[in-house]
């Protein structure tokens, strides 16, 4: 069964007759991989890859970096760029470009073993991205693939450096850095207190419930809006909490004290 359906990118190409957009599409499986091993393990995965569409496809794997923009979107940069990159713990066993049938799905498998000297969580996608054929007209290149993500067996640092860039009487300007070495899914809380400790205002972040995913190094920029009517003018203690995925055991990662006037 296929877990999901994801589109990464399409881009259009100037070519002569090929595709009509939304004839073609690739399904993968499983659409996210989280591997932990050992350094000098050698390990054997495979991605099932289906052709959906009506036509005969030609399609191209390859690695590519991942890193998130600070509002959260996939970012795909060229293998190798990243300095969490996949590319000395990842081989593509397979060929880089083939075709697929009708209905056809194919495994695509991977060899993966992390050098000794890895430290931290490495980050990529496979991606696979149909090749336009066809001598007219407008074709399209449709990309789907795997996220994966490779664990060592380390000591983890889980830990959140969080910063108040602003903030007035309806909502707070919040930026989250992972200073650890591995990725973390958070969520959080702000407390609003008067000069003298009265607690006026609770707000949760994410409000939508979805965790934040925080790569290592990686920054995300949040808004957290008062729930409540505005606050009277003044300046008062804002205290932001930063915890690990799992709400029914808040686990601490960071945390900010500071005195905020709100005009």
């Amino acid at each position: 069964m296929w877990k999901c359906f994801i589109v990464l990118e399409v881009t259009f190409f100037l070519l002569l007759p090929g595709y009509a957009l939304g004839s073609i599409a690739l399904g993968v499986s499983p659409p996210f991989l989280e591997v932990q091993m050992g350094s000098g393990v050698n390990r054997r995965v495979a991605i099932e890859v289906k052709n959906a569409a009506g036509v005969a496809v030609a399609v191209r794997c390859f690695l590519a970096d991942l890193a998130l923009s600070p509002q959260g979107e996939i970012l795909l940069l060229p293998e190798g760029s990243s300095p969490l990159s996949l590319s000395s713990c990842v081989v593509l066993q397979d060929a880089r470009v083939f075709t697929l049938g009708p209905g056809e799905r194919r495994k695509v498998f991977l060899r993966l073993k992390i050098p000794p000297d890895v430290r931290e969580g490495r980050y990529g996608a496979v991606v696979f991205e149909t090749v336009p054929e066809g001598n007219g007209g407008v074709a399209v290149s449709i990309r789907t693939g795997t996220l994966l993500f490779l664990l060592p067996r380390i000591r983890k640092t889980e830990r959140i450096s969080v910063v108040v860039e602003g903030g007035d009487r309806e909502r707070l300007r919040l930026s989250l850095e992972n200073a650890g070495n591995v990725h973390v899914r958070v969520w959080g809380e702000v407390l609003v207190r008067t000069r003298e400790g009265e607690l006026l205002h609770r707000a949760v972040f994410p409000q939508n419930e979805k965790n934040l995913l925080i790569l290592p190094g990686g920054v995300r920029k949040i808004t957290v809006e008062w729930e409540k009517q505005p606050f009277p003018l003044g300046e008062y203690e804002v205290e932001v909490r930063v915890f690990g995925e799992d709400r029914r055991r808040p686990r601490p990662l960071g945390a900010l004290k500071v005195f905020l006037a709100l005009p």
